[in-house]
């Protein structure tokens, strides 16, 4: 009986084993497909992960193109080298004076009250590099009248240059070499000599300047120093024409009301060291207007006061009082 049992008992376990082979490769065949879905998982990352690869470069290529800021804040407020910038003009002018018959002033000596044509122009050169600057202004104005039974007179003469050296040593700080003159184009009678009259100086001093002094657009200019200075002319006495030295002051302020329309207005002021009473006053101010590309309006005064100094002839004219001019202008003006 045992005999006959060992062969059922292995041709169970044969039977078993055989289902066992059969069934288990089964499910391992279809797990395997199953499990062979990660594929499909596997194709989706490498396409978003390929796609920035190639863009890996471009980062630090697009960040080299924007410079960095130390450098963009160290840029000069203005191109070193030469700027030039100016205008000339002709005008049709109605101009009117105060005193100007016994002012101490050239330009304003030189008034008649009347309608008149003018000619002039105002050139400014500056030039900078590092911490030093050299800055040049001409102004030029020249203006006749026709009045009724004597002809053709001079109602507008001026001649100005300026030039000033700075060098910004802690800005908006500076100190400043100035030079200058001051003359017309048709002197006093009778000879009427070309710059047969005016005044010539050279100061040194410190100063301050920069924008955004009260509003946006707008900028000033502040300076304290010594000053010589000397005149000539035939209308001018022995003691006038000496060289004088004393302390000098000025102030300038600029302002853009709109793109068209600019003002200034400016003071300058000029003692003595042997009479510190005597002090000369010099104001001037002007209002641009651009009403279209070559038609302009502008307005203009000049006032000038000069004390009594100590040595002065008691019958001498002109000390102690004010003296100006203003002008309104319209006129075709060339700018650069």
């Amino acid at each position: 009986m045992l005999r006959s049992l060992v062969p059922a008992c292995i041709f169970l376990l044969g039977g078993g084993l055989v289902v066992a082979e059969e069934v288990a490769p089964a499910p391992a065949a279809e797990v395997t497909p199953v499990a062979s879905v990660a594929p499909v998982v596997e194709v989706a990352p490498p396409a978003p992960a390929g796609d920035p690869a190639p863009e890996a470069p471009a980062v630090p290529e697009a960040a080299a193109v924007v410079p960095p800021p130390p450098v963009v804040a160290g840029l000069p407020p203005t191109p070193e080298g030469w700027s030039w910038s100016g205008k000339v003009g002709a005008w049709f002018s109605s101009t009117s004076s105060s005193n100007s018959d016994t002012s101490l002033d050239p330009a304003i000596s030189t008034t008649s009250d009347a309608m008149n044509y003018r000619l002039g122009g105002d050139v400014n050169a500056l030039w900078k590099r590092g911490i030093n600057e050299v800055e040049q202004n001409l102004i030029t104005a020249y203006g006749r009248q026709k009045q009724a039974g004597e002809g053709w007179a001079t109602s507008t003469d001026n001649a100005l240059y300026n030039g000033i050296y700075r060098t910004v040593w802690s800005a908006p700080q500076f100190t400043y070499a100035g030079w200058g003159a001051e003359s017309v184009f048709v002197g006093p009678a009778p000879e009427q000599d070309a710059f047969g009259e005016g005044r010539a100086w050279g100061s040194a001093g410190y100063g301050v300047k920069g924008p955004h002094i009260l509003v946006v657009e707008d900028s000033g200019e502040a300076r304290i120093g010594v000053r010589t200075q000397g005149r000539w002319g035939p209308n001018f006495t022995t003691q006038q024409q000496e060289l004088q030295t004393g302390p000098e002051a000025f102030g300038r302020y600029d302002l853009k009301l709109k793109v068209d329309t600019k003002a200034f207005v400016q003071y300058e002021a000029f003692g003595d060291f042997e009479d510190m009473s005597h002090i000369s006053n010099l104001i001037t101010a002007g209002l641009f207007m651009q009403v279209s590309r070559y038609l302009t309006v502008d307005l203009a005064l000049r006032a000038y006061y000069e004390s009594r100094p100590d040595n002065a002839p008691k019958d001498a004219t002109g000390y102690s009082q004010w003296s100006a001019r203003s002008e309104t202008l319209i006129g075709a003006v060339y700018a650069f």
